[in-house]
């Protein structure tokens, strides 16, 4: 693999492998430091909040999903050989757990139900406040509309900003396929949304 990988956006990123530092990290967590562990929660946890949050559409299912995805990287960092950032990894543990938590949903017929906007401390207007939910609903629509995997490939390489070959890595498949799924679903967005 070369020193970058191509993001969707065409910027370059790093490469997909464990950095010296972010080496120097893991292995610190495996040694039982809290601290190194609490270290990668605050780099990724709000990244990963964002990608699974439009994976499954539900804010309180996204908080658990968080917290699933960081138990099982704690779980199992003992096998996390490095061949991969540890980004890629754990954003392919977030996108394993999101499906499974799909196919729970198919099997019960369940549904994540949209929320009503709360304004707190009425700094923000009511009707802003509903503009907002309706553009969020429209989006969360568009995006639900999607095939699965454009979803998740859409999803990780926009919001998660991951590389079309660190999104590769996330779903198991090839680069070139990640390409197919983000062009097939900003095609697909676009006419969902109605632009």
């Amino acid at each position: 693999m070369s020193d970058s990988a191509q993001h969707p956006n065409g910027d370059k990123g790093p490469a997909d492998a464990a950095q010296p530092a972010e080496q120097a990290l893991i292995e610190a967590c495996r040694a039982g430091e809290e601290a190194a562990f609490a270290m990668i929660y605050r780099q990724y946890a709000q990244g990963l909040y964002g990608t699974i949050l439009r994976l499954l559409g539900d804010a309180h299912e996204a908080e658990d999903a968080v917290q699933e995805t960081f138990m099982r990287a704690f779980r199992h960092l003992h096998g996390f050989r490095g061949e991969a950032s540890l980004k890629t990894w754990l954003y392919r543990i977030a996108v394993n757990h999101c499906r499974n938590v799909r196919d729970r949903w198919q099997r019960k017929h369940v549904s994540p139900v949209d929320e009503f906007p709360q304004v707190a401390n009425g700094t923000t207007r009511p009707d802003t406040a509903l503009q907002r939910q309706e553009l969020r609903r429209r989006i969360q629509a568009a995006l639900a509309a999607l095939p699965a995997p454009q979803r998740e490939a859409l999803s990780l390489c926009v919001q998660g900003g991951l590389s079309y070959e660190e999104c590769a890595a996330a779903m198991d498949i090839s680069a070139d396929s990640v390409r197919g799924l983000v062009h097939r679903a900003r095609q697909g967005f676009r006419k969902a949304y109605g632009e």
